[in-house]
């Protein structure tokens, strides 16, 4: 369903579980950012940046500096579609996930 369709792979869960399926998201030449150490083998040209929690930042920083690099043009995304933050706009998103679409389907308030 999302096969290669990735350009960018965050993941944070512990230890960078499910870094297979991390790979089978992202297109060639992706960039994945994981709590994993490594990235399991594998054919395709990936930019893999290993990231760990830290005290450091906290969440509400870090997301600001996410914000920044979207409004400053450094990393973007494509929205295809926003649909209502209730129980019929996270069905239809769902539904939607299982057809073609560009860009991201996204559940808002």
């Amino acid at each position: 369903m999302l096969a290669d369709r990735g350009d960018v792979v965050i993941n944070v869960a512990i230890d960078g579980v499910g870094g297979k399926d991390d790979l089978a998201t992202a297109k060639f030449d992706a960039t994945i950012a994981s709590f994993a150490r490594h990235l399991p083998a594998n054919s395709k040209s990936i930019r893999f940046q290993a990231i760990q929690p830290t005290e450091v930042i906290s969440d509400q920083a870090a997301l600001q500096l996410l914000f920044k690099l979207l409004d400053t043009g450094q990393l973007t995304t494509t929205i295809d579609e926003q649909l209502p933050f209730n129980l019929t706009g996270f069905i239809q998103g769902h539904q939607r996930l299982d057809e073609p679409h560009v860009g991201q389907v996204v559940v808002a308030r």
